[in-house]
């Protein structure tokens, strides 16, 4: 008790210093970070927090918080799952998904619910990529009393999470089935249902009994507008006769749906899959997955050779970009078939075929990559990336607009990158107009988050001067930074932003207020 006590005085304090060195003029060394500290920073890109290792430390940092969660559990008596409001306090800051799931675990304090998951149950991994939550739990999972309830109540209570809309189980690394088996159909990607168990029975019964065609939602993987990333997206698709690995790249041939949300096609146009296998993988226990494809998957690398030879106008360093811009367009058609077929259960592998230009099957190069074996994950590390969403001014210069950038989700610093990608500038032929005056480079703009995770911290250098800039001018910039770095689309937790000029807190910028954080403001902009 004495603890809790010290705790919470200490929080005070800390509440109180804050306070002051946002409202007054706060002195040079208390607020500027050296470089030296800013490469230490580690930066939230979700809900997600790291805990410190220091109990020490967690004692004079930590900021109690207390926040309501709705967890489901079974009643049975009416044979439905009931929310449970559950009070959670925790010291970390951010309730995190792995808070949840662990509330959930220990079952309801109601008297008339059951538990829904085996409290034996442990979480290996959890995480959430956009809208879609990976959870990856021990086989104990597989021991609930009922299959059916624990997985729906999972995903209820996931989804009831701001941002969430759907999630992926997974047990041992493997995409849970129908039935828990590896020979089960495996369940996709999962979205809030009805807390009705009858009407989930009756559903599931009913497409068991109809024909073969059953209607299951596929993360499937497309590229960024740079080539660089794999995004996801979430499709319904038409499964016939069990062939679920035909219907994933069939709709992975037609391209995005959401073309407007920075998902590019990566299937070469024209594309056809001919015909596929099932083959049994020599090296192991599994089945590897054989796509045979028509010849327009090798057009984008036909008679690509690069060379200097005999052209003084092309320098060395130019040959090199046009290389690494063929080998990247390879590694993402390929990345993209494999990565979109990754969970299908007793699958280890993807063997990729096509025509020839006499219409025979072969396995050559596309370009580089041996297609000789098949194709794992292994082979395409840190290809998996998470959209950010950041806003440039429109033609007229009177609102701002959506794009859509890519980051790897290995990347922490999604504030340093939103950053930088308004640097960067718009995308050409998008009528955009950039609100970062071209003098600025990266690294200018120096960024970070404070003590509590929900402020970020812009720094701003003396040369991107508000009085040359004009009243618009400067609205538009200062804007498509608050609301970028404080849209729900990329991060939970940061609700606004603190400006500094050359590490001080300064007055006005142009026209505008300049000391006080701002936060976001959805009247500027145009959607």
């Amino acid at each position: 008790m004495k603890r809790i006590v010290l705790t919470c005085l200490a929080i005070l304090l800390m509440y109180s210093s804050v306070g002051c060195r946002i409202a007054g003029k706060a002195p040079e060394g208390l607020i500027k970070k050296d470089a030296d500290e800013l490469d230490k920073e580690t930066e939230l890109n979700s809900t997600l927090m790291i805990e410190e290792n220091s109990d020490e430390t967690n004692d004079n940092t930590n900021t109690v918080k207390q926040e309501n969660i709705s967890l489901y559990f079974w009643n049975k008596e009416n044979n439905r799952l009931i929310c449970e409001t559950r009070n959670i306090i925790t010291t970390d800051g951010n309730l995190t998904l792995n808070d949840i799931v662990v509330a959930l675990l220990k079952g309801p304090d109601s008297k008339d619910l059951q538990p829904v998951i085996p409290k034996e149950t442990k979480i290996i991994d959890i995480g959430q990529t956009d809208n879609i939550v990976t959870i990856n739990l021990t086989e104990d999972f597989l021991n609930a009393e009922d299959l059916l309830v624990a997985r729906s109540a999972l995903v209820n209570t996931l989804a009831e999470r701001q941002g969430v809309k759907y999630v992926k189980i997974l047990i041992n690394g493997k995409e849970l089935t129908n039935d828990g088996t590896l020979e089960g159909e495996p369940l996709g990607v999962l979205s809030k249902t009805t807390n009705n168990i009858d009407e989930l029975l009756a559903a599931k019964n009913r497409q068991e009994e109809e024909d073969t065609v059953k209607q299951v939602n596929r993360e499937l993987f497309f590229r960024d507008y740079r080539g660089q990333y794999l995004l996801s997206e979430v499709r319904t698709i038409n499964v016939k006769n069990g062939g679920i690995a035909r219907a994933i790249v069939e709709e992975l041939i037609k391209g995005p749906v959401e073309t407007s949300t920075g998902l590019y096609p990566v299937i070469p146009q024209g594309t056809q899959l001919l015909d596929i296998n099932l083959v049994e993988n020599e090296d192991q226990d599994s089945k590897v997955i054989a796509l045979y494809f028509s010849k327009e998957l090798k057009d984008p690398f036909l008679d690509k050779v690069v060379t200097s030879r005999g052209n003084r106008k092309v320098a060395p360093q130019g040959v090199q970009e046009k290389l690494d811009e063929i080998k990247e367009k390879e590694t993402v058609i390929l990345s993209a078939i494999v990565y979109s077929l990754t969970g299908l259960n007793n699958i280890s592998g993807v063997k990729i075929y096509y025509q020839d230009r006499n219409g025979n099957y072969t396995d050559a190069p596309l370009y580089s990559i041996d297609l000789r074996k098949p194709l794992t994950t292994r082979q395409f590390p840190n290809k998996l990336g998470r959209k950010i969403k950041i806003y440039f001014a429109n033609e007229n210069s009177t609102h701002l607009v959506p794009d859509y950038r890519a980051m790897s989700r290995e990347n922490v610093q999604i504030a340093k990158t939103i950053i930088d990608e308004l640097i960067l500038g718009p995308r050409e032929d998008t009528g955009q107009r950039a609100v970062i005056p071209s003098n600025i480079s990266r690294g200018d703009i120096k960024v970070w988050m404070d003590d509590n995770n929900t402020r970020v911290i812009v720094d701003l250098p003396a040369k991107l001067d508000g009085d040359k800039m004009g009243s618009t001018g400067a609205l538009m910039t200062l804007y498509a930074m608050v609301n970028s770095l404080t849209d729900p689309a990329n991060t939970s937790n940061i609700k606004e932003v603190q400006f500094l000029v050359d590490g001080k807190v300064v007055k006005t910028f142009g026209n505008l207020e300049f000391s006080e954080p701002f936060i976001r403001n959805p009247a500027i902009i145009e959607e």
